[in-house]
């Protein structure tokens, strides 16, 4: 990563051979009322016959980390972390995830969108530590993307952990995210249910 003043190394850094990929951090201010209140409005259609959202289960992880591929084989995901490379790479990714090495894995507020009762996208959580929430990544199959499937997991992944947080007594103050700033399809999901960008 490089901040502020480090950018006058760039051209430097790109001599021996690094690509910059630039990077949105997301946040989501758990202690604004009116950020909490404004999201709890934002409608959410119904989702399409055929589709249904459900809470992580250990039966997705091999679908998970085939879904993980096919989506970030190609990205810019891939320059920075060349697990996106294989299958294998990406199983590791999810064994981190989902085995609390990132931070406090979620599986009761991670949403996994299903199509014909198959997984087909994802949207995880974790908690960093006692007051910050992350969500290291969210993931549709190309197939399906395009439709607000994105949104709708973001969105009720939101509700269940502003709900957990309060019946848990969790001091969560933020929830934050990455994403590519190129990639404005990823940076209008996260505003379009109360995220702004922080620093790019």
């Amino acid at each position: 990563p490089m901040l502020g003043k480090q950018a006058s190394f760039a051209s430097d850094i790109e001599g021996f051979g690094f690509k910059f990929v630039n990077t949105s951090v997301m946040g989501f201010n758990l202690t604004d009322a009116n950020a909490i209140n404004k999201t709890k409005e934002i409608y959410i259609p119904k989702l399409p016959h055929d589709y249904t959202i459900s809470n992580w289960k250990t039966i997705f992880f091999k679908d998970a980390a085939d879904i993980i591929h096919q989506a970030f084989k190609e990205s810019s995901d891939a320059l920075f972390d060349s697990r996106f490379n294989s299958v294998k790479g990406c199983k590791d990714i999810l064994e981190k995830i989902t085995n609390n090495v990132y931070g406090q894995f979620l599986p009761g507020i991670t949403k996994v969108l299903l199509y014909k009762k198959h997984p087909v996208g994802f949207c995880f959580a974790n908690l960093t530590n006692e007051k910050i929430a992350n969500i290291p990544l969210v993931v549709i199959l190309k197939k399906h993307r395009n439709y607000g499937f994105g949104k709708v997991m973001l969105k009720q992944l939101v509700d269940n952990l502003l709900t957990s947080a309060i019946t848990g007594g969790w001091a969560l103050k933020e929830l934050n995210a990455s994403c590519d700033s190129d990639n404005s399809a990823a940076v209008k999901m996260y505003t379009s249910v109360g995220f702004s960008e922080e620093y790019t």
